[in-house]
């Protein structure tokens, strides 16, 4: 069963050029010129229910985007409408590539209003659909970055959807009908939170069954609803206490209500009430009320509030992993991986790996593999190796550098690599562009040329790493905080445009490590720090090497000490 989901991917009118390379290892130049991007957003429209009825979601018709530069609060767009391209929506503005920006989308089938004032910030129902709205999705990211690499976003269901189930079979030309009384709220797609408004609203709807709809699923309906995975504040769900459920048998003029309290609705949940409903006319019947996490019957981490997919700065991991026990290196295959993970986005593959292995993995997981949206959580703490082959994760050669890449790894969302592993090789994680989370082995001492480069880590803990190749983690534009071990060598440029890092701990240097050009590049990074052991430290460090400012070419602050607990 598939996920509902939107997926965002930006396509870029812009070559970007690169200068030479000095001993294999020179910046890029550096452009500061704004990116054209187009936004492309689609929606994955098959759903499938365990019920005898199919009633899917009707796709959208509508689709905007909010978009904020956080780097000076201006507002670009409160509600841009997304250009219909075939079952797409397009949105195309030109951004600064130095920026972050906050963008927000909503798309729906209609049933919903905002004004210009609030754009996305105050989504309300429209009158003429109060009753019965649509399907609608949101998504808000507040730290999006303009890159060269496709960006994929996952939007959630924005609203709460009522099923009501027949358990057996109802007869052509009776009718049932749900009546209750809900609470009106507004949603803002930026702060993704939901505002409780004055009054309420009774909705009404009915169905005449025909031969298409005798079983299984009857009806449908969507509502905004809170949800305590979202900023709802102490109100997490609305509850209804007026619920009925009303059968009246073709032919009849009787009605037969069963009353039912205490319904809970929940933003991005399935709200279903299942039993006989042809029963009412003959005895008590009593329902089954449940309410479950996502909307395909699924525990899909990221569906819903239990067990959701770690964002950026998220340190949520999954508890338990589908495992894959490997008995002879090279045996993975796709089939393999496809049947472990299921509809889900974690795996953990254990025993004997090589090269063979890890190109299943590349394929799977690449932008045009079939786990290109799985956001995985790959876990390999139990997988038989010493070493990880060059280029494990990427789709290209080192010959990347400062290129486009054409197929980068978009399935990566985080990994758990096994103690015993000594050097994470050269392009491990070249361009896997929505790899946030790396736990690296204690045994690990060397990262490689371009281990991390265009990464999405968030992230760098390596205590014990003594040596840093060039360019390791070049381009990892979320990459906030840095630890490593007691250096001994570090080649060039291997945090240059890593301009998000903020801490960067050397406190366990003994002495100044052997370097051949500078470590953050020529660009100005006014909010790093950087923490050393002693006074004497800083000095050693702030000291140019043959005329070059190796440590302070980018103009940091320097520290004293650890960096303060986060």
């Amino acid at each position: 069963m598939k996920i509902k989901q939107f997926l965002l991917t930006g396509t870029l009118a812009l070559l970007i050029g690169s200068c030479s390379r000095n001993d294999g290892f020179s910046p890029d130049s550096i452009d500061s010129s704004p990116i054209h991007m187009t936004f492309s957003v689609s929606a994955d429209q098959e759903q499938q229910s365990r019920a005898g009825t199919n009633l899917p979601d009707s796709p959208p018709t509508r689709a905007f985007m909010y978009i904020k530069d956080n780097s000076n609060n201006a507002i670009l767009q409160r509600a841009m409408p997304g250009n219909p391209n075939g079952g797409l929506f397009e949105f195309s503005l030109e951004l600064d590539r130095s920026h972050t920006y906050t963008v927000a989308f909503w798309a729906d089938a209609g049933g919903y209003k905002f004004d210009s004032t609030s754009g996305l910030e105050a989504i309300k129902y429209s009158e003429s659909s109060n009753n019965s709205p649509s399907i609608a999705y949101t998504q808000c990211n507040s730290n999006f970055r303009p890159s060269e690499s496709t960006a994929t976003i996952i939007l959630q269901h924005a609203v709460a959807k009522l099923v009501i189930r027949e358990s057996s079979q109802l007869n052509v030309g009776d009718l049932v009908n749900v009546s209750f009384t809900r609470a009106n709220y507004s949603y803002s797609a930026v702060g993704q939170s939901y505002t409780k408004e004055s009054g309420s609203t009774t909705v009404s709807l009915e169905k005449t069954i025909d031969s298409s709809n005798q079983s299984g699923d009857i009806i449908s309906v969507y509502m905004l609803a809170p949800n305590d995975s979202y900023k709802a504040g102490n109100d997490p769900s609305m509850f209804v206490e007026d619920f009925s459920l009303t059968y009246k048998p073709d032919g009849e003029s009787a009605s037969h209500t069963q009353q039912i309290s205490n319904v809970s609705f929940k933003a991005n949940h399935r709200t279903i009430i299942e039993g006989n409903i042809m029963s009412l006319s003959k005895v008590a019947q009593s329902f089954s009320v449940t309410i479950n996490t996502g909307w395909n019957d699924n525990t899909i981490p990221g569906v819903g509030d239990d067990t959701p997919v770690p964002g950026p700065g998220d340190d949520t991991k999954p508890t338990t992993y589908p495992e894959i026990t490997l008995t002879t290196a090279g045996t993975l295959t796709e089939e393999k991986l496809i049947e472990a993970i299921g509809s889900g986005n974690s795996v953990k593959i254990s025993g004997p790996m090589n090269d063979s292995d890890f190109n299943v993995l590349r394929t799977y997981l690449a932008s045009d593999g079939n786990g290109k949206d799985k956001q995985l959580a790959l876990n390999l703490e139990n997988a038989g190796i010493t070493e990880l082959p060059n280029l494990a994760f990427c789709t290209q050669t080192l010959n990347i550098h400062g290129k486009e890449n054409p197929n980068p790894v978009s399935g990566l969302k985080e990994i758990i690599l096994p103690e015993g592993l000594t050097k994470i090789p050269e392009g491990a994680f070249v361009d896997c562009i929505n790899l946030t989370d790396v736990t690296i082995p204690s045994t690990v001492t060397e990262l490689g040329e371009m281990a991390f480069y265009r990464s999405g880590i968030t992230r760098l803990d390596a205590k014990n790493v003594t040596i840093v190749g060039a360019n390791a983690c070049e381009g990892c534009r979320s990459l906030q905080s840095v630890v490593l071990g007691n250096l001994s060598r570090i080649y060039s440029f291997p945090f240059q445009k890593c301009d998000s890092l903020t801490t960067f701990d050397l406190t366990r240097c003994t002495d100044v490590p052997q370097s051949q050009n500078t470590v953050f590049g020529p660009a100005e990074m006014p909010n790093l720090t950087i923490y050393v052991a002693s006074q004497t430290m800083m000095e050693k460090l702030q000291e140019p090497k043959n005329g070059i400012k190796v440590w302070t070419s980018c103009n940091p602050k320097w520290a004293i000490g650890p960096p303060p607990t986060e």
